[in-house]
């Protein structure tokens, strides 16, 4: 239930500012995210696998086969979602 609660007031707390900054804005991060969502879902389970494939057996890198299902999904959006907001500040500048 708290978790519920947190997650909601995150909601609300990105909603606000992304709205604070202006609705095309919004429209745009919005579409990006949607966009990297997309990416990050199709490179996601050979993204995985890779890095499953690639973990060590011990010290460090055996932690990387334990977060691997995760990671696959949040590195492929996160640099997704990077190049494509640079891609939309660069097209579209602030005047």
């Amino acid at each position: 239930m708290i978790m519920n609660i947190l997650a909601i007031a995150i909601l609300g707390g990105v909603a606000y500012a992304w709205g604070a900054k202006g609705g095309f804005s919004s429209l745009l991060n919005c579409i990006c995210v949607v966009l990297a969502g997309a990416i990050a879902f199709a490179l996601w389970e050979p993204t995985a696998n890779l890095l499953i494939e690639n973990a060590g057996k011990t010290g460090f890198s055996s932690l990387l086969a334990d977060i691997a299902w995760g990671a696959g999904l949040a590195l492929p959006f996160a640099l997704g979602l990077g190049m494509l907001r640079a891609a939309t500040d660069g097209l579209i500048r602030k005047k």
